[in-house]
């Protein structure tokens, strides 16, 4: 269920005109990351997004890119 979830919530971004994610919670966070893989199993024109916790862009904002994960 969180697999499709995820490619509802990717693809509908992406649509939009996304080209990465941002989310304020750690758990949606993991899993729209995580289940990429999985969807690329199951939809074979699906292309991965970079997905951010806020605190990483917040991090990258105040100039700690080692620290942030990037």
């Amino acid at each position: 269920m969180a697999t499709e979830c995820a490619y509802k919530i990717i693809g509908s971004a992406v649509r939009n005109g996304a080209e990465a994610l941002v989310s304020t919670c750690p758990m949606c966070t993991f899993n729209i990351d995580h289940k990429q893989a999985d969807i690329k199993q199951k939809h074979l024109d699906f292309k991965e997004v970079p997905v951010f916790y806020f605190t990483q862009l917040l991090g990258l904002a105040l100039g700690l890119m080692m620290e942030a994960g990037v």
